[in-house]
């Protein structure tokens, strides 16, 4: 699970070269008996940008993510944001340390809906945002924030009167992935796609095409746009990086 395991399993199918090996979230090992399972990111960030942008009323939003996600801001995020054709500001937030301290820093630039891409527990994000709705709310030129989060590489807290924050999920399916390299093993097959010819790395990545990357709206006004952000989806699934 995830590229924390690499170094790991590198050294695993040199010594085991008959055994057939699979990773999450990582192509960075170069054997055959491999199989590095990815997401394309990019697409999914796109939508969260494009969605994103459906949903501001303050005309800006932001991105927290981590410095070695910056494809994912300006070829995703970014461009998502962009193709809603609305007059919304895009903002990133790179965070070397506090997840909540970047979030506040958004919300205190005017950004209403965020989008959380770096992965790990959104918890203490999720309750900042919900304290500024909570602080706020008398206020007359607040304008509500909300969060886009991602699944499973996250993970959240939310009650009953917290999920009206709580906008929308773009959700990698690692259930799919479980299942088709488990069906492959089972059939005596595997994937031998080829991620990166040069560096011999191989498996699948999965998009938004082939159902690996879906988005689920909580927002009942995302939830009326599904036609508008289905479009998006189309348009993101041309993104190959």
């Amino acid at each position: 699970m995830g590229s924390g395991y690499a170094t790991t399993l590198q050294g695993l199918a040199v010594e085991f070269p008959n055994t057939q090996f699979a990773i999450l979230n990582d192509a960075s090992i170069d054997a055959l008996n491999v199989t590095s399972l990815i997401f394309a990111d990019t697409q999914g960030a796109f939508i969260a940008g494009f969605s994103a942008a459906l949903a501001s009323k303050s005309g800006k939003v932001a991105m927290i993510a981590n410095d070695n996600q910056a494809d994912l801001y300006h070829d995703g995020f970014l461009a998502g944001v962009a193709e809603s054709k609305k007059s919304v500001t895009p903002m990133v937030k790179y965070v070397n340390g506090s997840s909540v301290t970047a979030t506040k820093q958004a919300m205190d630039a005017g950004a209403d809906v965020v989008y959380v891409a770096r992965p790990g527990s959104n918890t203490e994000i999720f309750a900042s945002i919900v304290a500024r709705n909570v602080a706020k709310s008398k206020s007359k030129s607040f304008k509500q924030v909300g969060m886009i989060s991602s699944e499973p590489d996250q993970y959240v807290s939310v009650t009953s009167k917290s999920k009206k924050y709580l906008y929308a999920t773009v959700v990698k399916h690692v259930d799919k992935a479980m299942y088709d390299v488990i069906s492959k093993a089972v059939s005596g097959t595997q994937y031998l796609d080829v991620l990166d010819k040069n560096a011999g790395i191989y498996g699948h990545r999965y998009t938004v095409t082939d159902g690996g990357i879906t988005f689920t709206t909580y927002l009942p006004a995302l939830t009326a746009a599904t036609t508008e952000i289905n479009k998006a989806a189309a348009t993101a699934s041309k993104i190959t990086n």
